[in-house]
Formats: C-alpha cells, sequence, structure tokens
C-alpha cells in the first residue's frame, strides 16, 4: 500500500481532484427564469464518487474501505436525497 507521504505530485494532485467540494454549486440557463411558477426540470449531479473510485482516495490515507461498504454510503446517500426531496414536496 502507498501512502500519501510517498506518492508522486501527479497521485497527489489526482487524490485532490477527487475530493469533493463541500460547497454546493447550481448553474442555470440564462433562459431559465426563476421567478416564474412554471415547472423546469433539473439535472443532479451528486458529488460522491461511485463507490470504485471512493476506495482510492482512502487507501492513500491508509484506511480500508471495501467496495461494499462504499456502496453501501453511496446508496445511504441517494436514500437520504430522495427523502430529503420527498419533504419539499418536489417531483422525482
Amino acid at each position: 500500500m502507498t501512502s500519501i507521504k510517498r506518492s508522486n505530485a501527479l497521485q497527489r494532485k489526482a487524490l485532490q481532484d477527487l475530493n469533493p467540494t463541500s460547497k454546493p454549486e447550481m448553474n442555470f440557463s440564462p433562459d431559465t427564469n426563476l421567478d416564474s411558477s412554471n415547472e423546469i426540470s433539473v439535472i443532479v449531479e451528486f458529488k460522491q464518487h461511485t463507490a470504485n473510485i471512493a476506495i482510492m482516495p482512502e487507501k492513500y490515507k491508509g484506511k480500508s474501505l471495501t467496495r461494499v461498504e462504499a456502496n453501501k454510503k453511496l446508496e445511504a446517500l441517494h436514500e437520504q436525497f430522495k427523502k430529503d426531496l420527498s419533504q419539499l414536496k418536489i417531483k422525482t
């Protein structure tokens, strides 16, 4: 196993790029009228990585994360998102 201290600059940059930011981003087309009561369609992009990708940063931190554990975390995040939407009464 390679530790973060022994990784090269390219590996450290790749790991840094994998870490999601905590700042949410919202991008709207300039044509979207946000003051309108009309429905609009949105695309949601989760910052959470797939299970296979999520394992790598943990490995470099010296932590163990199995694919099963990573999948469970991912599924839990998606379920929480669905619950949050249902509480806001947003159609999915």
